[in-house]
């Protein structure tokens, strides 16, 4: 029989996977992970890193703010410790390890006692991400802990990989979309150049003949029969 605190921590999870299985962009989705995971193990504050592969960095959401992201190596600190161990990580006491950075409290004001850190993986078991919960409201973080955070990572590695999908399919069809339109407008272009270069031409035949008229309007002045077939050329090409 569950005691109070399973049914809690199954609430949460229900509540999470609920609110995950709908969300269509990365961006959102770490806000509800960054909201709803520290409820899980009783943390105070919960950060995701997701990999970044082309600078190969990991990044997140500022955890204060959530409009601004940091980066960070994926071969340094605490979540790159993880990353690159695939293991997870469970710090008692965070000044005490040399791999935390004070630096980051100093800058936040926040102060960081305890780290429970998790790699997330995806159906290849390639890591995608870390989760990063700080500071057990009671207490240090316990095993317990480690295997209801592990079980989160599992359920929010799916809704990462469901929301990366839906971001690319919707950027690949947003470049479509913009190649179809520059075609169509292309192809608007082409027909209207087609047109202003058939005008230009009737107007260049214009001219050489209106010009020829001229030169044999000069050349035979005496010839009444030139000058009458001349007379005709002009004044009907200036009446076109």
């Amino acid at each position: 029989m569950i005691n109070n605190r399973e049914k809690e921590i199954l609430t949460v999870l229900l509540d999470v996977n609920k609110a995950i299985s709908r969300l269509t962009d990365i961006r959102t989705f770490l806000k509800v992970i960054i909201e709803k995971s520290p409820k899980i193990v009783d943390a105070d504050r919960a950060s995701v890193f997701l990999l970044d592969p082309e600078p190969n960095e990991l990044w997140t959401l500022v955890a204060s703010g959530l409009n601004e992201e940091i980066r960070v190596s994926t071969s340094s600190g605490i979540v790159g410790h993880v990353f690159t161990t695939r293991t997870i990580l469970n710090i008692p006491d965070a000044y005490a390890d040399s791999r935390f950075n004070p630096e980051v409290d100093k800058q936040s004001g926040y102060y960081t006692r305890n780290i429970l850190c998790a790699p997330i993986f995806n159906k290849n078991r390639d890591v995608i991400g870390v989760v990063e919960l700080m500071n057990k409201n009671v207490g240090i973080f316990t095993p317990n802990d480690e295997e209801i955070i592990q079980l989160f990572c599992e359920q929010a590695s799916v809704a990462i990989e469901n929301v990366l999908l839906y971001e690319e399919l919707t950027n690949s069809y947003d470049a479509l979309k913009r190649a179809q339109d520059q075609l169509i407008k292309s192809e608007k272009l082409a027909a209207v150049g087609q047109v202003a270069a058939g005008i230009a031409h009737e107007i260049k035949n214009q001219m050489v003949g209106l010009t020829f008229a001229e030169l044999l309007k000069a050349e035979y002045p005496d010839d009444e029969k030139i000058q009458e077939y001349v007379e005709t050329i002009i004044n009907t090409k200036h009446h076109l």
